[in-house]
């Protein structure tokens, strides 16, 4: 099972992929949490509407979880988003250097 953050941080990319542009990453996702709350969705996909031209976006929730579960990760992802001035990092940084000892760890 993936740990929340992965969940939070998976969130954040898809949203950002299907934000309509120009629109604030935390702004579309307090759009989506508001949705929720308010019960408008639809056979598990939120129609998003902005005041652009054009402006609808539709935005498929992940299964398996309950409407309460998503409310907490949508306000995750948007504190999140949030904490990282709007623009969370797309890529988790990687071990650039491992180094393997074969010292022994018990004294003799």
């Amino acid at each position: 099972m993936a740990t929340r953050i992965l969940l939070v941080r998976a969130l954040c990319e898809y949203a950002r992929d299907s934000a309509p542009a120009g629109t604030p990453l935390a702004a579309f996702l307090g759009q989506i949490r508001n949705a929720i709350i308010s019960g408008d969705i639809v056979n598990g996909k939120i129609l998003v509407t902005t005041a652009e031209a054009g402006g609808t976006q539709t935005f498929a929730l992940p299964a398996g979880h309950t409407p309460n579960d998503l409310i907490a990760l949508f306000q995750e992802a948007i504190d999140y988003t949030n904490a990282h001035n709007g623009n969370p990092p797309k890529v988790v940084s990687r071990i650039k250097c491992l180094r393997a000892s074969f010292a022994r760890a018990i004294p003799q």
